[in-house]
């Protein structure tokens, strides 16, 4: 199989020529930091002039967390799904705009039963998973004897609408195989912060996007990576201890041993959303790792699959199942 693989590695470049590749359009679904603005991946490359990308995003992500630290509390036992229609359009050359619209709800869920069994089969450890009552809906978070975050409900909806534009920095041509954007969004407080799909403020971020499909072009594997800066409004969740100024970054490689699909490795990362705790699942800076790729069915329709897994346990969900369908027309 790896002779294989390895053959399949050497087909000539010309079969990504006309296929954008792309990094996984996600993020860190965590209760308590999904309902800020912090921007999913994105490439280099922008949407040519006069075309249009669509990208429509369904992810399920699993919560079970639990320490008691000091004076603090916390549980995120639950599942959080989110759906996002996710549109770009080519303005120009340089420039593209877009929105994302979410739909978000939380739930217990279904999802305990198999991630117990998928943890026993390979013999990683449950964290307390096995221990809690079977698809439930909890998050809690006590400080100093107080009821900081305690939401049990169970009711989807419309999230925070997402504003975009970037510009083409480096290599605006269409045939061009490295690429520079500078990409900036503001997050508008549209959703219900008492439901958990929303900080009740106003988010906004700038950052640059690079890809790179050269530098390993006889291994038909494009690099990509990002790093960018986001400022948080004043808003509703953990008010006293949320942090105004927010780093974050991702790092990937996408490979196409055939024309029809491709292979991502991924890693997303970023600093503390608060301040004032011991907990991990509060203050600890992230890093979640995406394992997945895409089947393309033409040059302007594409599949995405992944699974996303946090790195540093317990700063993100336990686990996150991703699809995205894309379109560009």
């Amino acid at each position: 199989m790896i002779c294989i693989l390895l053959v399949l590695g050497t087909i000539p470049a010309a079969a990504q020529e006309l296929i954008q590749v792309k990094p996984l359009y996600t993020t860190n679904m965590s209760p308590v930091i999904q309902v800020y603005g912090l921007p999913a991946a994105e490439a280099g490359d922008l949407t040519a002039a006069g075309e249009v990308s669509l990208r429509v995003v369904a992810e399920v992500a699993s919560h079970y967390t639990k320490e008691d630290k000091g004076a603090e509390s916390v549980l995120l036992d639950g599942e959080t799904s989110r759906a996002v229609v996710s549109i770009r359009y080519g303005l120009s050359d340089r420039w593209e705009v877009g929105v994302d619209v979410p739909m978000i709800s939380h739930d217990g869920g279904m999802l305990d039963s198999f991630i117990e069994g998928w943890h026993d089969f390979f013999g990683l450890p449950q964290g307390g998973r096995d221990k809690a009552r079977r698809d439930q809906l909890q998050y809690y978070y006590q400080r100093n004897g107080s009821d900081v975050l305690d939401y049990s409900g169970s009711k989807g909806g419309f999230g925070d609408l997402s504003l975009f534009a970037s510009y083409q920095l480096l290599a605006a041509e269409p045939a061009a195989r490295r690429s520079l954007a500078l990409r900036g969004g503001i997050k508008l407080p549209t959703g219900n912060s008492s439901r958990l799909r929303s900080s009740g403020a106003t988010d906004a971020h700038l950052r640059l996007t690079a890809s790179d499909a050269e530098t390993l072009r006889e291994w038909n594997t494009t690099l990509f990576a990002s790093a960018g800066v986001l400022w948080l409004g004043q808003g509703d969740i953990l008010e006293d201890q949320q942090r105004r100024w927010v780093g974050f970054g991702s790092i990937g490689m996408v490979w196409m041993p055939l024309s029809w699909i491709d292979f991502k490795l991924q890693l997303d990362g970023h600093s503390s959303f608060y301040d004032n705790s011991n907990l991990t699942q509060i203050s600890s800076s992230s890093l979640q790792l995406g394992i997945g790729g895409s089947l393309h069915f033409s040059e302007r329709v594409s599949l995405d699959l992944a699974v996303i897994e946090d790195v540093i346990v317990d700063s993100a969900s336990d686990v996150v199942f991703h699809s995205a369908l894309n379109w560009r027309f």
